[in-house]
């Protein structure tokens, strides 16, 4: 589900959703084929690509861009604080865990978790340089949609009825 105006990726381009049209439907790409085998990539890294992606923020240095950058987190929820550092832990990716005291605008997202350079810098690449899911999602197995899925459901969505519900902007 997603609203009037939101980007619906169709053949090769992307249309609004409110110009979808029933036999636009066969050309929206799926992922998960049943036939695909794992794509080459770890289960905690698409994990925190799935984190990326849903909760945080890439931020290049005005001016160094990429060559000086982090990525970034600015979360509250208990779960989705010990998932993180728990993914972070088993990629041995160095990062901070700060309260933010910059403003007083933090009371809703009070913690930054952060990680900088060359793991940052990876972890741009991976997202094509784009804080959006990379196109290589689609060659992932079945079981690797599920992982991701998964992720979404602690991150931007919840689990109801067996089913995960996700909503974003």
């Amino acid at each position: 589900v997603v609203t009037d105006g939101h980007d619906v990726i169709v053949g090769t381009g992307k249309i609004k959703a409110k110009d979808l049209n029933v036999s636009d439907l066969k050309n929206i790409p799926t992922s998960g084929n049943l036939n695909n085998a794992d794509f080459e990539i770890s289960d905690d890294m698409l994990r925190l690509l799935t984190n990326v992606v849903c909760d945080g923020t890439i931020v290049l240095d005005k001016k160094y861009f990429e060559n000086k950058m982090r990525i970034q987190f600015k979360l509250s929820k208990e779960r989705k604080i010990k998932n993180l550092i728990e993914i972070l832990d088993r990629l041995e990716l160095k990062h901070s865990f700060k309260i933010c005291k910059k403003t007083g605008l933090n009371i809703l997202q009070p913690y930054y978790i952060r990680f900088y350079g060359d793991k940052a810098k990876l972890i741009y690449e991976l997202l094509d340089r784009k804080k959006e899911f990379p196109l290589f999602f689609k060659f992932l197995s079945a079981r690797q949609v599920k992982i991701v899925m998964d992720e979404i459901a602690i991150t931007d969505g919840h689990v109801k009825d067996s089913s995960v519900f996700w909503t974003t902007i």
